[in-house]
């Protein structure tokens, strides 16, 4: 008699993209400087040896700059746990209370979380999933009264008539798929040895839904000894996820802790890529290939038009040739009369003037180009900037509500007044240019500074007259915590979490 199975099985879903994106950041004015951007599904970290650019067939040196996590679009996740009904009591016992471990474990407020039952589908077209809740919530209460309330069907599973493991998943997808959190998530719970006997659904059907609308597949399955295991590989290897076989519970519940914790680091990595182009400045666009472990991917490069510069300088050589021509005439004709040789002298400083203005243009055109180039520095160093700023308070915002600064308003004694830190990092002073403004005469004009950094909120004295103290104890930095009495001068701050 074919034993119960109890396996579990991650599918993270991020919103549709292909798995490998290849864009010129490069425009028509950087040109032969060219740089691409490659986003790639793939979380592995490349070399340079796994990248190679074709120009006309041959290959181009290049280098490879920066490589970043890329950042999910929201952190909001939804997670549907589906678990098989089980006749093996000691099994069940161990997977319940491993899940149960993880829900208490992790921080469910960061989650919208489901659970629903499974075993075989009897007659086609049939449920074949049944959820425990109404809706997804991230209350551990309820998350751990459903999981105490999975119990077995009194099914022995003979190998003709086990779990349908692939149709759980696919139709997981298919329900997780109609729900309105950009990133999804997918848990499966079965021990998947000998399933592939009696699936009604192939692994190709929850191979191709997962590749389609690029689901990661993490898989843990319990292992029995001496049985043969179904595993999960061609579906994990769809879209780079892990998986792994053991009966140990503390590795059981690590692995799902650190999956579950990680699901918005594991979208994959962005490529910068800088080459020098080797096609001619004639204003044409050309169609160009990046191998990516010799796999190609094809993106366009628009040359510079050198014309206008030819133009330019071929009018520079004619106006040369027309001057010489006129001082050649004007010594030849030296003895003809004052009139002749005013006109002629006029004609030349004419052309002058003509050849001058063309200079100015063509430097007034420099300096623009240098204008527009330095915006868009400006432009990108600002971005990086404000990215850094937006990350740094997303992770402000994940530990817990914003922290305030309250005190007793100096015009109002009986006022207090509340400041609400919204910046990773900001000044406190009797000057104007600080973020908190405390016009007293024993408060510096920038006399300390409160930032966020791994998790936490410090202060730093910036060589104020009378110091910083942090409940009556003078401090240089230190880490601040809630109800934390801050003393700049004779004005006293409570930092509240």
């Amino acid at each position: 008699m074919k034993k119960v199975l109890f396996f579990i099985t991650f599918i993270f879903c991020a919103s549709s993209w292909a798995q490998i994106i290849v864009e010129t950041n490069s425009t028509e004015e950087d040109f032969p400087a060219i740089q691409l951007k490659v986003i790639d599904r793939n979380p592995n970290v490349k070399t340079a040896s796994d990248f190679k650019i074709l120009e006309a067939k041959e290959p181009i040196k290049f280098q490879l700059q920066q490589i970043a996590n890329i950042q999910p679009k929201t952190h909001t996740q939804n997670i549907l746990i589906l678990v098989e009904n089980l006749n093996h009591p000691d099994r069940l016992l161990f997977y319940k209370q491993t899940l149960k471990n993880v829900i208490k474990s992790i921080n469910t407020k960061k989650f919208n979380i489901n659970i629903a039952v499974f075993d075989r589908v009897r007659n086609k077209g049939t449920q074949s999933i049944f959820p425990l809740l109404k809706q997804y919530t991230s209350n551990k209460e309820k998350l751990l009264k459903a999981i105490d309330n999975i119990q077995p069907k009194n099914d022995i599973f003979g190998n003709n008539k086990s779990s349908d493991l692939y149709l759980a998943i696919y139709d997981g997808l298919a329900s997780l798929n109609q729900s309105f959190s950009a990133n999804k998530n997918l848990i499966i719970v079965s021990t998947a040895f000998n399933n592939k006997w009696a699936s009604h659904t192939s692994s190709e059907s929850a191979k191709a839904f997962a590749e389609k609308h690029n689901i990661t597949v993490h898989s843990l399955q319990y292992r029995i000894q001496g049985y043969e295991h179904h595993r999960l590989t061609d579906v994990v290897a769809v879209n780079y996820g892990q998986e792994i076989i053991t009966n140990n519970q503390d590795k059981a519940q690590k692995f799902l802790e650190t999956t579950i914790t990680t699901i918005t680091s594991n979208l994959g990595k962005q490529y910068i890529i800088n080459y020098i182009s080797t096609h001619k400045e004639n204003g044409d666009s050309y169609t160009n290939n990046l191998y990516i472990n010799q796999k190609p991917y094809s993106f366009t490069v628009k040359t510079k038009n050198k014309n206008a510069i030819l133009y330019y300088s071929l009018a520079g050589v004619l106006l040369f040739l027309l001057l010489l021509f006129i001082v050649f005439r004007i010594k030849k004709n030296k003895q003809q009369n004052n009139e002749e040789l005013t006109i002629l002298k006029s004609q030349v400083q004419t052309e002058k003037n003509k050849s001058q203005a063309i200079t100015r243009d063509l430097q007034i055109q420099k300096e623009a180009l240098q204008k527009i180039n330095r915006t868009k520095e400006k432009e990108i160093e600002d971005k990086k900037i404000k990215d850094t700023e937006k990350r740094v308070f997303n992770q402000m915002k994940r530990i817990g509500n914003l922290p305030i600064i309250q005190f007793t308003s100096l015009v109002d004694k009986q006022k207090l007044v509340s400041y609400t830190i919204e910046k990773s990092k900001i000044t406190i002073g009797r000057s104007t240019t600080n973020h908190l403004v405390i016009n007293h005469p024993t408060v510096s004009r920038e006399h300390t500074q409160v930032f966020f950094k791994e998790k936490g909120y410090y202060i730093k004295d910036l060589n104020a007259t009378a110091g910083t103290y942090v409940n009556n104890k003078k401090i240089t930095e230190t880490q601040l915590k809630h109800g934390n009495i801050i003393k700049l001068g004779n004005i006293e701050l409570a930092f509240l979490l």
